[in-house]
């Protein structure tokens, strides 16, 4: 093999994103132009892989007052199932739970009006219990 690219994109790339469009525009393209890479790049033995996780345990969720959502993984299991996926030759890998994978490709067997809808009603629901979690924080410090 002439060698590797990982790019990676997001869950956000297979569905519009309420409050963040731009995010998940940017990681559509991300995927997409991986999977062309992909094809172009593979017969001078260049492997492409576009990894789209979910919810990831960073600091992220720390540094907005925040905790993970149980269905976050470890950057660990990205990374491992990211090797796995090099090692299958895999265009596009979504890491994590069967929901996570469900979540992804639930634009296939739905109309994308639908599951935009869904995606703005569970990132409502996120927003709106991370602003109530804060507020509780701010009325038990105070």
């Amino acid at each position: 093999m002439a060698g590797l690219i990982i790019n990676i994109a997001s869950l956000s790339a297979f569905q519009a994103q309420f409050n963040s469009a731009v995010y998940a525009a940017s990681k559509s393209f991300m995927l997409l132009f991986s999977e062309a890479l992909w094809l172009e790049l593979a017969p001078r033995g260049v492997h492409v892989l576009a990894v789209c996780p979910g919810r990831v345990v960073t600091s992220f969720f720390e540094r907005i007052g925040s905790k993970p959502p149980p269905q976050a993984i470890s950057a660990e299991r990205v990374i491992s199932e990211t090797l796995q996926a090099f090692g299958k030759k895999q265009a596009v890998l979504v890491p994590g739970t069967l929901a996570t994978r469900v979540q992804a490709f639930a634009h296939r067997v739905l109309p994308r009006t639908v599951v935009a809808r869904i995606a703005a009603s569970v990132s409502t629901k996120i927003l709106t219990n991370d602003s109530q979690r804060k507020a509780s924080s701010n009325v038990t410090s105070a």
